[in-house]
Parts: structure tokens; C-alpha cells; sequence
């Protein structure tokens, strides 16, 4: 499942939609990587919703799912991506160590 959940994170980082990526989707990358799909969505009820909701939960599998999905829906799962991840701003005011231990090594010199 790492090795699906891994592809589609990169491909959603490159593609930067943002949108979910749909169970079909994600059992169709399962299959290729050679791992059982979630469920079944063909029959009008989907439950791969509901079988990777409870592998989300399970303490072993779930902190490795949790490195590759941001958050997931009845609709699909979004992959972190770090592409929605704030920027460092230029400029501004200083708050690093660095600029504290400055200002303080220039209040020492006068």
C-alpha cells in the first residue's frame, strides 16, 4: 500500500490540484502496485471508505498512512504534498536565534 499511496502523493504534488483523488482511483494504483484494492464501489455502495477509515485508525498501519494522506472522504483521499505548506517570508521582523543573540552582542558593545 506504501508504494501506491507513494506514487499518488507524487503525482498529485506535481499535478497541484488540490482535488481528492477518488477510491476508484486509488484502488486502480492498489491493484498495479501488486496490493488488494480497499474495497468494492462498483455494486452503489462504496466501501473502501470504510476499510481504509478503519486502517486509518489501526495502530500499526496508521501512522504510516498518515505520512502520505492528508485527509480523506466518501469522495477519495487528498495526499500531503507539502505544496499547500505556508512559505517562509522575506524580510520582516527578525525572530530567529540568530538575530536575537546579534542584538544582544550589539547592546553589549556600547
Amino acid at each position: 500500500m506504501q508504494r501506491a499511496l507513494w506514487s499518488l502523493q507524487s503525482a498529485e504534488a506535481n499535478a497541484g490540484t488540490g482535488a481528492p483523488i477518488r477510491w476508484d482511483a486509488v484502488n486502480a494504483e492498489l491493484i498495479a502496485a501488486g496490493a488488494p484494492p480497499l474495497g468494492d464501489n462498483n455494486h452503489g455502495h462504496d466501501t473502501s471508505y470504510e476499510a481504509f477509515s478503519a486502517r486509518w485508525d489501526d495502530p500499526q498501519e496508521g501512522p504510516i498512512l498518515k505520512q502520505f494522506v492528508d485527509r480523506f472522504d466518501g469522495q477519495g483521499i487528498v495526499p500531503k504534498t507539502g505544496n499547500d505548506e505556508a512559505q517562509p517570508e522575506q524580510g520582516g521582523e527578525q525572530t530567529g536565534e540568530v538575530e536575537k543573540m546579534a542584538k544582544r552582542a550589539t547592546k553589549l558593545g556600547k
